[in-house]
This record gives C-alpha cells, structure tokens and sequence, in this order.
C-alpha cells in the first residue's frame, strides 16, 4: 500500500477526527502510512484534501498534531480506550431489548440520548445517528454486508459522537 506520507498535496497536520471504529480484529489498513493490520480505525478530514483518510493510532496523533504528555493521553489514545473499554458493552448490543422496527421496516434504537437508524444502502446497510436537540444527524462513512455489521459500527460511532 502506498504511503500518502509520501506524497505531494496531501497535508501533514491539521487533520481532525470525525470518526472511529472498532474492526474487533486486525483486518484494517492505516491509509497514511500504509500500515496492515489496524483494529482501531480513525476517521479524519481535513479542509485541503477531498475525502476522508482511515488511519491508525500512531498516524492520527501526528495528522492531529496531538501527543500523549505525562499523564495525559493523546486525543488518538483516548478515543481507543474508549472504544476498549465498551467491548463488553458492544457485546450485547445486538441483542438489547431497545432495538425495534419502523414502519418502512428499518431497525432503530433509541439509547443515551441517540436515535439510531440501520438503513438499507444499495445491497448493503448503512445507519443515521442523530442526538436529540441537535440539527445535523451522523451517517456512517461505509457500507455494511448485513444489519449486524451496520449496528455493531454505530456502536461505535455513538460513543465517539459522546465523547466529542
């Protein structure tokens, strides 16, 4: 995989974070440094590149110009702790009782002040978070193979949404 550390008119600094995901394996990859193997996926954007770049713990600290200190963790570090210390929480996710149907027959869960809706996108699954009293709604950066895949990610991004 070719690094985007490497090349020219992609910004070195200035990224923000704007998403991170749990893969509950290793089966990642770190589009800036073209690592493999990556389980903790952030998602950052920044105003002079067009899309958004998945990266590793170690990419997003230098992206976001954000270190760890003395007994301060980088915002990177802390964001998967974050997503560590839900696991067991990610775990029975699927099977909480809150989980219903609307009406057009999409999953949707209301939990923690978020409304989560698994939609079909295409052959695949994608999902819409939105926190009540706020204006703009969350969308999932991807798609999904199945329903499951779609809920276990939004898991994820509704933690990240609480601790933005």
């Amino acid at each position: 995989m070719i690094s985007l550390w490497d090349q020219s008119g992609v910004p070195h600094k200035g990224w923000a974070c704007v998403g991170v995901e749990d893969l509950e394996a290793p089966d990642g990859n770190c589009e800036m440094c073209g690592k493999e193997a990556i389980r903790y996926v952030h998602y950052l954007e920044h105003a002079d590149y067009d899309g958004t770049v998945a990266a590793g713990c170690i990419c997003a600290e230098h992206m976001e110009e954000d270190y760890s200190s003395l007994g301060r963790p980088s915002r990177a570090k802390a964001r998967e702790a974050l997503l560590k210390s839900a696991s067991s929480r990610k775990k029975r996710w699927l099977s909480l009782r809150g989980w219903k149907l609307s009406s057009k027959g999409n999953p949707y869960i209301t939990k923690n002040g978020y409304h989560i809706v698994i939609f079909p996108k295409g052959a695949q699954y994608s999902y819409k978070i939105e926190r009540q009293n706020s204006i703009k709604p969350y969308f999932s950066r991807r798609s999904f193979d199945s329903i499951d895949e779609a809920k276990l990610s939004s898991f994820d991004a509704m933690n990240f949404l609480e601790a933005s």
